[in-house]
């Protein structure tokens, strides 16, 4: 149960990927999902080996700070993540089976 219990935790709140090594990432890994309206993204840098929680646009006073937790089927946002997109924001799959972008509902 405890393995169980820390493999959720490592797969719903780590952050890798594109030079970022995997990493738990205290106060980042609160931040939600927006997608393609997202006005924030999680950067890593290599010199200070700091994560970097950074405003891609002005936000208003109060308004959250959002990221896009990258393009994935509902079924793995899901199991990864605790949640469902709306259906007009999942991804397509092409008859190459690559994933593309949002389906028609």
């Amino acid at each position: 149960a405890a393995f169980r219990w820390a493999q959720a935790v490592l797969l719903s709140r780590a952050h890798s990927g594109d030079g970022k090594p995997l990493a738990l990432v205290p106060g980042i890994d609160l931040v939600n999902h927006a997608g393609g309206a997202a006005g924030a993204a999680v950067r890593f840098d290599g010199d200070s080996g700091c994560f970097e929680l950074v405003a891609q646009r002005r936000h208003a006073a109060g308004e959250p700070l959002l990221i896009d937790y990258g393009l994935r089927a509902s079924h793995k946002l899901l199991r990864l993540y605790g949640f469902l997109a709306p259906r007009d924001e999942e991804p397509t799959v092409s008859s190459g089976g690559e994933a593309g972008g949002g389906g028609s509902g």
